[in-house]
């Protein structure tokens, strides 16, 4: 509710947590950037991981769906990797 963004990436590591901020942009739609670090084994800051998307909120507010851009980018700003992707999401209901 603050705007901020936080994950656990996928090895902890190698990828660090997720650090990013969103905003409402318009009616139910949402906006978000995050970017994580991402290290060799052995430590040593080799690139990050962008990624920039949009999420729209149904009128319940349990679904959503988006589109999300992923860049992962060496630390001298090569671009070695993005994908886009269209997703779609429900939040967990208690029985």
């Amino acid at each position: 509710d603050q705007g901020a963004v936080t994950t656990i990436g996928p090895q902890p590591g190698v990828f660090t947590a997720c650090h990013g901020v969103w905003e409402h942009v318009r009616h139910r739609t949402f906006a978000y950037t995050s970017m994580e670090l991402i290290s060799d084994l052995g430590g040593t800051l080799v690139g990050y991981l962008k990624v920039r998307g949009e999420y729209t909120v149904d009128n319940t507010g349990t679904e959503y769906t988006g589109a999300s851009f992923a860049q992962v980018v060496a630390v001298d700003g090569t671009v070695l990797f993005e994908s886009a992707v269209t997703n779609a999401g429900e939040r967990i209901q208690l029985p």
